[in-house]
């Protein structure tokens, strides 16, 4: 009876659970994206004066994972 009870809440929980990890595994490969591309264009961003931009893209994504 144990056994069955467990299973059942098992896949309750994975049934709740994997859309949600889907959702933030997305948020975070977008700000990971994000953080990369700062890092690799830094100097293109400083020439263009453009930090300012590139800080409010990242603030965004960022404010979207953590809510």
């Amino acid at each position: 009876m144990a056994v069955i009870i467990n299973v059942l809440m098992t896949t309750v929980l994975m049934t709740l659970a994997f859309p949600k990890q889907s959702l933030i595994q997305g948020l975070t490969d977008k700000l990971n994206s994000i953080t990369r591309e700062s890092l690799t264009g830094i100097r293109v961003v400083r020439a263009y004066n453009a930090e300012d931009y590139q800080n409010e893209k990242f603030a965004a994504v960022n404010d979207e994972l953590t809510r």
